[in-house]
């Protein structure tokens, strides 16, 4: 009986947060998911904080609809989305108010940092980056994509090349004719960190953009440095594809390191304490003129 009713339970809790029900890019978790989703993953992740109840969160299913509109796009950027369930539990949240640093309904946050772990209480700690703007899936799109860490190497000419790769990696060229480094790129770059090295060269570079036979722009190849950096394997597929450039890549990349999964512990601490994470400081609620509502931490 026990277990029939443990299932049931879990079955019960799988369906939380009715604003996500049929959101495909968005994972909605508990307590506990929290730190398998957010919290230690090296994974990007745009986090929201909602409630159904409308007494609550007046605000929440508006901001919602656009949350889910920005998980979809960042999902071509390799970032995961996530929404943790507050409903009927303001203010204390499930005692994640302080971990989460949130002090208002519907928060949305941006987890790009690697985690780490505190060697006392074993549980992860990971940096976060609050959304204050607009209420729209644009600006929340862009402020998650501006928090990615960036790892590219500096662009390559011909007097600095070849580079030296982290750990005899495999080198990812991006031959380009921007002057900035595209969002996705970067996302990519992260994603790989310590596995393959990336840089990019400018088409105004012809000495090595000729040593490729680079016809066209963008073009991504991968060439091994310590092998032979004359030749490039060439990627075909589509630019704008997370799913095809990463797995393309990953025929290239140095084995994942091994983690110990059980450095952290089950739950985050709930006075914000164990996981190494300070308190956020209240701000005064701001008030501007009539139209869509921003987020702010005590909107």
């Amino acid at each position: 009986m026990r277990g029939l009713l443990a299932v049931a339970a879990l079955a019960a809790g799988a369906h939380g947060l009715e604003l996500f029900a049929d959101d495909p890019s968005v994972v909605v978790v508990d307590k506990k998911g929290i730190n398998s989703k957010v919290l230690k993953t090296t994974a990007p992740v745009m986090l929201g904080v909602f409630s159904d109840n409308a007494e609550e969160c007046e605000h929440c299913a508006l901001i919602a609809a656009e949350f889910s509109k920005a998980a979809k796009k960042l999902a071509s950027y390799g970032v995961q989305s996530a929404a943790f369930d507050c409903t009927d539990a303001w203010p204390r949240c499930h005692s994640m108010t302080s971990p989460l640093q949130i002090t208002n309904l519907p928060a949305i946050k941006a987890f790009t940092a690697p985690f780490t772990v505190n060697p006392y209480t074993k549980k992860p700690h990971r940096d976060q980056a609050p959304y204050e703007g607009a209420a729209n899936a644009r600006s929340m799109q862009k402020h998650v994509l501006a928090q990615i860490p960036d790892t590219l190497i500096e662009r390559q000419t011909g007097e600095s090349f070849p580079p030296s790769t982290e750990g005899g990696s495999a080198l990812v060229l991006l031959f380009t004719d921007r002057d900035s480094s595209s969002p996705l790129y970067k996302s990519l770059a992260n994603s790989f960190a310590g596995r393959l090295t990336f840089a990019e060269v400018h088409s105004s570079e012809e000495g090595l953009t000729a040593q490729y036979a680079i016809d066209k722009f963008p073009t991504m190849l991968v060439t091994l440095v310590d092998h032979d950096v004359d030749k490039g394997y060439v990627y075909k597929g589509d630019l704008k594809s997370w799913a095809e450039m990463s797995g393309f890549l990953e025929t290239y990349a140095l084995p994942p390191a091994e983690t110990d999964d059980d450095s952290a512990g089950e739950g985050a601490s709930e006075d914000g304490t164990g996981t190494g994470a300070e308190d956020g400081k209240k701000k005064k609620k701001k008030k501007g003129p009539e139209g869509p509502p921003t987020l702010t931490e005590d909107d």
